[in-house]
């Protein structure tokens, strides 16, 4: 038994074809004789045919007979063909057809589809937003009212100083929210609680009022206790040092040095309207869109406008192309698929009276060819 590899790829089926395969196994008659138990040649070459046709290889031969569940007659000729791994050739073709699908996707989501942004205030309705493909506004046959609006954080993480009045000694101190800390400032002993956090807040006539839910003016609530956790008074903090209930008697004051308030959520209820009448209403999220009449409203930004009044910011799309865009991705991948994993194999086998020639190739990697006639050879040395 010898293997050899060959650069020359011919596939006209003649025994030289089989001789000019990229790699090729002869099995001689002494190969035969000596580790097949005396079985003849025309035995042997029907040994090699059934194994393949077991393995699901398409076999043809002079008759032209194909297919793994029929069998050749062998009296016809002295070779065969055989076969297998032919849809890896449709692998490019399908990459190539998804690829082509998805650029008429994206032509088809520019042409019909478009992008549109448009601020909105809590309590308010709008009818139309900025077409971007366009550069021009686009009203809709509908109004679109947001109430609701709420923004929630995690617990905040603040850093306090802590200043002694007596002899200006300052404590740094971290603390969360919802956390109690106990101070020995002087004789006193107090428990501090950070009770709450409100993000835009301002006093008037001594009183702490929500202005809005952004983090504007940010005010931090805490709660005084004595050594005893007798509750004494609450104390509204300011990033401008500016408080409510003073902690001088206490013989100490806080000031705010850093602090991180993180949105967990923010979300409101959109309401879509035609003549007042509500046709649908559905709470809108970050990452969460609401779709109506086939446009998409995603919210992407909030904030404040010039005059401190909340506002969100909505992206507004409608893509008809988008479906085939997705289409084309499984295309794509199942080209991919087939290509890498899927080998198409050709082994020809030719046979005269004194040996048997076996060769073969494969479109990806003559490796498999090789590992391929190695496992004939085995299989058919132990019949």
């Amino acid at each position: 038994m010898k293997i050899t590899r060959r650069k020359t790829d011919i596939l006209l089926l003649t025994k030289e074809t089989v001789n000019s395969m990229p790699v090729k196994y002869e099995f001689t008659s002494n190969d035969i004789s000596d580790s097949c138990k005396n079985e003849n040649v025309d035995e042997k070459f029907n040994n090699i045919l059934e194994y393949l046709r077991k393995k699901n290889y398409d076999i043809i031969n002079k008759s032209g007979i194909s297919g793994v569940k029929e069998s050749a007659s062998l009296s016809d000729g002295n070779w065969f063909f055989a076969e297998k791994g032919k849809i890896r050739y449709w692998g490019s073709y399908l990459t190539h057809f998804g690829i082509l699908l998805f650029i008429t996707g994206y032509i088809t989501g520019k042409v019909f589809g478009f992008l549109g942004t448009v601020y909105i205030y809590n309590d308010t309705d709008i009818n139309y937003c900025y077409n971007w493909y366009e550069k021009k506004d686009k009203l809709f046959d509908f109004k679109v009212y947001l109430e609701n609006l709420d923004i929630i954080f995690y617990p905040v993480k603040a850093k306090l100083e802590i200043i002694s009045l007596n002899d200006n000694r300052r404590i740094i101190q971290n603390i969360n929210e919802n956390e109690k800390v106990y101070l020995e400032i002087g004789n006193y002993t107090v428990i501090l609680e950070f009770s709450g956090f409100i993000p835009d807040a301002m006093v008037k006539d001594g009183m702490v009022y929500q202005i809005s839910k952004v983090a504007a003016n940010p005010c931090f609530i805490f709660k005084i206790y004595d050594k005893n956790k007798n509750f004494l008074f609450t104390h509204f903090l300011f990033l401008d040092k500016s408080y409510v209930n003073s902690l001088e008697n206490l013989g100490f004051r806080l000031e705010v040095k850093k602090y991180k308030a993180v949105e967990s959520e923010i979300k409101g209820d959109l309401i879509f309207l035609n003549n007042e009448q509500i046709l649908k209403r559905e709470t809108l999220k970050i990452n969460k869109p609401v779709n109506f009449k086939g446009k998409n409203f995603y919210l992407v930004t909030y904030g404040q406008d010039e005059f401190k009044n909340t506002r969100i910011g909505l992206q507004i799309t409608e893509d008809p192309g988008i479906y085939i865009i997705w289409s084309s991705f499984i295309f794509m991948l199942s080209g991919i698929i087939i290509s890498f994993f899927i080998y198409h194999i050709k082994i020809y086998t030719y046979k005269d009276n004194n040996s048997i020639i076996i060769g073969g190739i494969c479109g990806k990697s003559n490796y498999i060819v090789e590992k391929e006639l190695k496992k004939i050879k085995k299989e058919i040395e132990n019949d």
